[in-house]
């Protein structure tokens, strides 16, 4: 409320430098620039995540113009992260009958330094003999990219405290029924159901390992919803 009101008197004085009689809707070229250009930019702003090439026509076009507008005013968005494993058509099943992720593409294979694609993944992953890749779609537009190796590197446990990524968190509104769907299939529940603020019932979480070792944080709402709401608690998290 407060941001709103914010940006309705900067908008107001926008209106205050035009010529009486004309004080209605003010014109792009002064609107250029203000803050109330940038508010209306975001909340215009169209949510491609939902839409999907040849939805529609000219779909290449709005999808260009959307990138401009993110270099200009908005975050980069995240298109993936990249997890490798030691199965990847297990890790593939897992992942879509536990959480629901569906298949984009893979998984494919490519042998170090041969073809296109080979001499690629040299270059940007370093030296392997051969690799497989497979792309899954979470909610919201983003993926999860999987690899396989050979030979395949030793595993390592994933330690927190060790610089890097380290996990990945999915939102489920019933956080317990997921945890307990992951430990019934192969992965391990290892930690309690927490509130993300001592005083609050509503906002939830905990981890878990799948099947390869990898650790999963499960939030009972999205990210922002999560967080927005720590002045409203007196102990943060």
């Amino acid at each position: 409320m407060a941001k709103r009101t914010r940006l309705t008197g900067e908008y107001r004085k926008l209106q205050s430098r035009l010529a009486p009689g004309k004080r209605g809707i003010v014109p792009t070229d002064l609107l250029a620039g203000s803050r109330c250009a940038a508010s209306r930019a975001q909340r215009s702003r169209p949510d491609y995540e939902k839409q999907r090439p040849g939805r529609y026509p000219n779909t290449k076009a709005r999808l260009d113009r959307d990138d401009g507008m993110a270099d200009s005013q908005h975050p980069r968005r995240v298109a993936h992260v990249g997890v490798t494993v030691p199965d990847i058509e297990a890790a593939l099943e897992w992942y879509e009958d536990v959480l629901g992720w569906t298949r984009l593409k893979g998984p494919r294979t490519s042998t170090g330094g041969e073809g296109y694609g080979g001499r690629r993944g040299v270059d940007v992953l370093g030296e392997y003999e051969s690799m497989n890749v497979a792309h899954l779609l979470t909610g919201g537009g983003v993926a999860v990219e999987f690899f396989e190796f050979e030979p395949a590197g030793e595993p390592q446990p994933v330690d927190p405290k060790r610089p890097g990524l380290f996990h990945l968190c999915v939102i489920d509104p019933d956080v317990a029924e997921l945890a307990s769907k992951i430990d019934r299939s192969g992965g391990d529940h290892y930690a309690e159901i927490w509130r993300l603020y001592e005083d609050s019932e509503e906002f939830r979480l905990t981890y878990c390992r799948d099947p390869f070792g990898n650790l999963i944080e499960i939030y009972s709402h999205s990210h922002e919803q999560m967080h927005a709401v720590a002045y409203a608690f007196e102990d943060d998290e």
